[in-house]
């Protein structure tokens, strides 16, 4: 990003630099997950995700259309380093069904950032599950975020990042703190953007998080409000138009209405449609989501 750029993407998400601290990062983080919603539509409509700085900038904050990993932590830390934190990116696995043998290809991109010799885990692309605040790496202990308690657990290969609620604790991705170069990210982008069985290409995911402790998050028909006491809204969505006014009022996505993209979203909602339309509310205990949802 240039000066102008780096002006708009501060005025996007309503943050004014301080001083390199603790404090500024927990806002920072705040702020640009609560403008900058975590989403697959990209792929799911087979567009191609360049992840040069330009290309992230125009899509991100220009029109304002969210994106995944690559692209949020991407443009996180081009804003972090401009801001003077000192700030590398990293790389992990995804774990699947709670199983960390099932743990999938090095495909999941998050940031490391330092402050004052401590190293801290940032991560504003893990879709329903990201932790809202920045995680102490070298701790153990629960840590509180404003949407959930998270844990970083030893393991052989480095660190696993579970999300805890009450007793039961959910594995979200294993990594190390080997810095990642730019063409690595590449690679990881273009595997998950364009290989058949990526779940990026089959599942339409979407995720925001707002400062009241609340999440909206989205799988394919599914529509989720996860309220701060537990409790859920669940709503099934069947058709275009009201797919395109959530992603508007509850991600702040903004798609064109054109008769082409209404076309495709419907198909897409008649070939994942469970039958169960209408709103539901539920009880339940905790922020667990579906995991990178």
């Amino acid at each position: 990003m240039d000066a102008a750029q780096f002006g708009e993407y501060l005025h996007l998400i309503g943050f004014k630099p301080t001083r390199c601290d603790l404090t500024a990062l927990k806002t920072l983080l705040t702020r640009h997950m609560a403008a900058l919603p975590f989403q697959t539509l990209s792929t799911v409509l087979g567009e191609p995700v360049p992840i040069d700085s330009g290309s992230i900038f125009r899509k991100l904050v220009v029109q304002r259309r969210g994106g995944y990993c690559y692209e949020l932590n991407l443009l996180l830390l081009d804003a972090l380093t401009l801001l003077g934190f000192e700030a590398r990116p990293l790389t992990g696995s995804v774990i699947h069904n709670n199983q960390l043998e099932e743990a999938g290809a090095r495909t999941h991109m998050l940031l490391q950032v330092t402050l004052q010799g401590q190293p801290w885990l940032v991560d504003a692309g893990f879709g329903g599950l990201a932790p809202t605040a920045p995680l102490l790496l070298e701790s153990e202990k629960t840590q509180l975020t404003p949407h959930g308690q998270y844990r970083l657990k030893p393991n052989r290969d480095g660190l696993v990042l579970c999300a805890v609620t009450g007793a039961t604790q959910q594995l979200l991705y294993t990594f190390d703190r080997q810095p990642q170069r730019r063409i690595d990210l590449q690679v990881g982008n273009w595997f998950v953007s364009t290989h058949p069985h990526s779940p990026f290409r089959t599942r339409l995911m979407a995720a925001r998080a707002v400062p009241d402790g609340s999440r909206h998050t989205l799988l394919n028909t599914r529509y989720t409000l996860h309220r701060p006491d537990g409790s859920r809204r669940v709503r099934t969505i069947t058709d275009a138009a009201s797919l395109l006014d959530v992603l508007r009022s509850c991600f702040t996505v903004s798609l064109p209405q054109t008769d082409g993209l209404s076309r495709r979203f419907q198909q897409f909602l008649d070939t994942h449609s469970d039958g169960d339309a209408g709103t539901e509310s539920v009880r339940g205990e905790g922020q667990v989501q579906e995991p990178h949802v």
